[in-house]
């Protein structure tokens, strides 16, 4: 068994636990669940993530960090920092609404203290790209709050009716929304956004590609420079 203070028993634990997460969702990633798909004893799962929902908390960070790699990887033509933000989180909705990564979907937006941290790491994301100063450009920064929540919301929303969003239309509607009061021009914005999508059969292999990135025991190079 690797000590309890080992990098490497950590990284094994928290990759069970991303596999295990975005199979069977939160609720069934037992510590139990993930101790055995790790192959450590359960006392040294509760050692290094004493509180489960820092599993899920890091998966959607992991996710995020891997989406901005893949796009730059994958589009590098894709110079302007709009079209750029739309893939990132077209992308990132697309990955949330697959069909078997759905249960963890809905227990992330289900749990109100999961989805929070996952909020406030999306905004953080997002200042970063644009260069934000969160005091400075306090008010933009609450403008894509009230946009990031009010998406997870509407998402929640439909999958509780038993409707399938599209990503593309939830990336629209979010950065629209963040950019709510700015000087910008919505129609062609919008013309951007659909310029540069991803269209569905590419958003599919992105999305297997990432969701193997995420999953695998064996992290291969193409998938150390997703998550790098």
């Amino acid at each position: 068994m690797e000590p309890a203070g080992s990098d490497s028993a950590k990284a094994l634990i928290r990759r069970a636990g991303y596999r295990l997460l975005l199979t069977k969702g939160f609720k069934a990633a037992t510590y139990s669940a993930i101790a055995e798909a790790s192959g450590c004893s359960k006392a040294l799962v509760q050692h290094h993530f004493p509180v489960k929902a820092r599993l899920a908390v890091d998966l959607v960070h992991d996710l995020v960090l891997a989406i901005e790699s893949y796009v730059r990887l994958r589009r590098p033509a894709v110079d302007d920092l709009t079209a750029f933000r739309f893939l990132v989180v077209q992308l990132y909705y697309g990955f949330l609404l697959e069909s078997d990564v759905r249960p963890f979907t809905v227990d992330l937006l289900s749990d109100r203290a999961i989805l929070t941290d996952a909020m406030e790491d999306e905004v953080d994301w997002n200042s970063r790209i644009l260069g934000l100063d969160g005091h400075a450009d306090r008010a933009v920064v609450e403008q894509a709050v009230v946009a990031v929540g009010g998406t997870y919301e509407l998402l929640y929303w439909r999958l509780r009716r038993g409707e399938l969003p599209d990503a593309a239309e939830l990336a629209e509607r979010l950065l629209l929304g963040s950019m709510a009061g700015s000087d910008i021009d919505s129609a062609a914005t919008r013309r951007l956004f659909h310029e540069s999508a991803f269209d569905p059969a590419t958003l599919a292999v992105a999305v297997a590609e990432l969701k193997s990135a995420l999953r695998s025991p064996d992290v291969s190079e193409t998938d150390r420079q997703l998550l790098s």
